[in-house]
């Protein structure tokens, strides 16, 4: 049982890797031929937060180099026994620096996110949808028929000498 503890963790990020996976490359193509939008727009939902948790490990890697980088910008006109000090310090504390940076990361990936989709919701509602003066308008049915020919007839009729 001791070897399968150590193992659960790649099993379960395989498992949402290939479920993710199955989701881009099967279900999504099947969305937009049946036009099912809503499935389509929860799916780019999930590769989205796929790719904030995706950034969040890629940050998570440079977290040793940023560490060292911004311990010698910062500290430049530092004593040498003071950096070394706070060196030993953030070796000392990693685990509890990786976890912190985990969780900011996550959370400030989070509320951009929520800002962004909030934004564009509150832009879609108040932008102005006049169309004019126009003579032929489709409306996608809600029985999955594209649109109706018998109702187009009258219009392609009307201009048939510019057809």
């Amino acid at each position: 049982m001791y070897g399968f503890k150590n193992k659960l963790p790649y099993l379960l990020f395989g498992l949402i890797g290939s479920s993710i996976g199955i989701l881009i490359y099967a279900v999504l193509p099947a969305s937009v031929l049946h036009l099912n939008f809503g499935l389509m727009f929860e799916i780019f939902v999930i590769i989205l937060v796929s790719i904030i948790f995706g950034l969040t490990l890629l940050a998570l890697n440079f977290q040793k180099g940023a560490e060292v980088i911004l311990l010698n910008t910062f500290l430049v006109f530092e004593t040498r026994a003071m950096k070394l000090m706070i060196r030993k310090n953030l070796i000392a504390h990693t685990e509890a620096n990786r976890l912190t940076a985990v969780i900011f990361s996550l959370t400030l990936g989070s509320v951009i996110f929520t800002m962004v989709a909030a934004a564009l919701n509150v832009q879609l509602f108040t932008t102005d949808t006049t169309w004019g003066d126009i003579d032929l308008q489709i409306y996608v049915a809600t029985n999955g028929e594209a649109w109706n020919s018998t109702a187009m007839d009258p219009v392609l009729y009307n201009y048939s000498s510019y057809i």
